[in-house]
C-alpha cells in the first residue's frame, strides 16, 4: 500500500464503522461501541495530520475527511437515540446542515467553512462524548443538558449563515454569468457603448 493512500483509508474505516455501531447500539452493546467509537475518533486526528506530514494533502481527501465527519457524527446520535430522546433534536439539525452543505456545493461547486461550524463541530463531539460517559456513569445529565443547549444554538447559528452565504454567492451579478458575456465568447457580435448598457441588457434577459 502506498502512503498517500493511508490517510484516505483511515477516513474510510470512520465510515465503515458507523453501521456496526448503529447496529451494535440497537442490541445495546455499549460496551462494543463505545471503543468502536473512540477508534473512530482516534482516525479523524490521525488522516489529516498524517496527510500533512507525509505532505500528501489533497482537495479529494479534505472532502472525503469533511463528509466522513458528517456522516460519523450523525451516526453515532443515532446510536444514542435508543437511550436519550434528547438527541432527536440535534441529529436533526446536524442532518439539515449537512443536506445544506451539500446542496451549496452542487450549486457553487465549492465548499464553504465557517469559524462558527468548527466549533459547532467540536461541541457536537464534546456533547456525544459526555451522552456515552452517561451511558456508564448515569451522573451527567445536567451536563449533557448544558452541552445539548449549546449545541442546538450554534446549530441554528450555523443555519443561518449558510443560508446567508448561499444566497449571496447564488444571487451575485458578475459579468461572466451574464448572457450577453457568454455571448462574445461564442464570437457572436454584439454592440454596447458602455458597461453600463451591458449590465441593463443582462437585467432585462433576467
Amino acid at each position: 500500500m502506498k502512503k498517500s493512500e493511508i490517510p484516505n483509508l483511515l477516513t474510510l474505516i470512520r465510515i465503515c464503522l458507523v453501521p456496526i455501531m448503529i447496529i451494535l447500539s440497537l442490541f445495546d452493546l455499549y460496551i462494543i461501541v463505545i471503543p468502536l467509537a473512540i477508534i473512530g475518533v482516534l482516525t479523524d486526528l490521525l488522516d489529516g495530520k498524517l496527510a500533512r506530514a507525509w505532505h500528501v494533502t489533497s482537495l479529494k481527501g479534505a472532502k472525503l475527511d469533511d463528509v466522513a465527519d458528517k456522516i460519523f457524527a450523525i451516526g453515532l446520535l443515532i446510536c444514542l437515540m435508543s437511550k436519550y430522546d434528547s438527541v432527536i433534536a440535534i441529529l436533526f439539525f446536524e442532518i439539515l446542515i449537512a443536506g445544506l452543505n451539500y446542496y451549496y456545493y452542487k450549486v457553487t461547486n465549492h465548499t464553504e467553512t465557517l469559524m462558527v461550524g468548527k466549533i459547532k463541530t467540536t461541541i457536537l463531539f464534546i456533547t456525544i462524548i459526555f451522552y456515552f460517559i452517561n451511558i456508564l456513569t448515569n451522573n451527567l445529565n445536567i451536563i449533557n443538558k448544558g452541552f445539548r443547549l449549546t449545541t442546538i444554538n450554534l446549530q441554528l447559528i450555523c443555519l443561518i449563515k449558510y443560508y446567508i452565504n448561499f444566497i449571496r454567492q447564488t444571487h451575485k451579478l458578475t459579468v461572466e454569468d451574464s448572457k450577453e458575456h457568454k455571448k462574445i465568447m461564442n464570437d457572436e457580435t454584439i454592440i454596447v457603448e458602455s458597461l453600463d448598457d451591458l449590465y441593463k441588457v443582462t437585467k432585462k434577459d433576467d
